[in-house]
C-alpha cells in the first residue's frame, strides 16, 4: 500500500473510511504506517458529537474478531455521567489487538488509536457510531452494557491521573496523529488540565445544548 517501507501512510477523513484503511494497512504493510490523519475536534465539539460522556475505571479489556477485523473491547465501570442517560457500565470498542490463539499469532496496531488499560481511570466522550466494518458497536443485549465508540477516534479519550498537588487531572495524548483544521495540518500533542475544570466545561456545554437544542452532526 505504499511505495517503500520508509514512506508515511496517512489516512484521510472521514473517520469511517480512515479506520478500516488503517487496519488494512497495519495487517498488510505495518512497517510503512506511521500516522493517522483526523479532523480536529475541540472540547466543545467533542461534547456536541457525543451521546454519552462519562468518567470511570476500566475493569477489563478483551480482544475479538469482528467481520475480519481485530478489535479491543474495554469494560468501563462508570463513576459519573456528564452527558447522556444514566448507565453503570459501558463497553468501548477500539481498533486493533492481539490474537495469541492462532498457529501464527496476529498483532494489529493502528497509529494514534485510543488505548485503554485495565484499572485505568478515564474520561470518555462516546458515540454509538459507525467506524466501518467490524468496528461499528453492536446493539446491547437485554441487561448487557451498551457498546459505544470513542468520539473523534483517540480525541475523545482522556486519562485521569493524580496531579502534583494531589488533585485529579486529565491527560490528553494525541501524539501519533495529525489533525486537520480547515486547510491546515498540525501534529497532535499532549496536554493536561484539572479534571474539575474540564467537567465544568462539559456541564456548561450540555446546559447550552439543553436550552438551544442539539447541534447538527458534522459530516464524516
Amino acid at each position: 500500500m505504499s511505495r517503500s517501507s520508509s514512506a508515511s501512510l496517512r489516512f484521510a477523513v472521514p473517520l469511517r473510511f480512515a479506520v478500516p484503511l488503517a487496519l488494512a494497512a497495519c495487517a498488510l504493510a505495518a512497517p510503512s504506517v506511521r500516522a493517522t490523519t483526523l479532523v480536529a475536534y475541540d472540547d466543545n465539539q467533542l461534547v456536541d458529537e457525543s451521546t454519552l460522556v462519562v468518567t470511570g475505571t476500566c475493569d477489563a479489556v478483551r480482544t475479538e474478531w469482528r467481520e475480519g477485523m481485530l478489535v479491543r473491547l474495554a469494560s468501563i465501570r462508570v463513576d459519573r455521567v456528564l452527558k447522556g442517560v444514566p448507565v453503570s457500565e459501558v463497553t468501548v470498542v477500539m481498533p486493533g489487538g492481539i490474537d495469541l490463539d492462532r498457529e501464527v499469532p496476529v498483532v494489529v496496531t493502528v497509529p494514534g488509536a485510543p488505548t485503554i488499560l485495565p484499572d485505568e481511570r478515564v474520561l470518555l466522550f462516546l458515540e454509538p457510531s459507525t467506524g466501518g466494518a467490524g468496528l461499528a458497536p453492536r446493539a446491547a443485549l437485554p441487561g448487557a452494557a451498551p457498546e459505544l465508540a470513542i468520539t473523534g477516534f483517540s480525541q475523545g479519550k482522556f486519562s485521569i491521573l493524580e496531579g502534583p498537588g494531589g488533585e485529579p487531572i486529565v491527560r490528553h495524548d494525541l501524539r501519533g496523529v495529525a489533525l486537520a483544521k480547515g486547510h491546515r495540518l498540525t501534529a497532535g500533542g499532549a496536554r493536561a488540565v484539572p479534571l474539575d475544570r474540564l467537567e465544568e466545561q462539559i456541564r456548561r456545554r450540555v446546559q447550552l445544548e439543553d436550552v438551544a437544542g442539539p447541534t447538527e452532526p458534522r459530516n464524516r
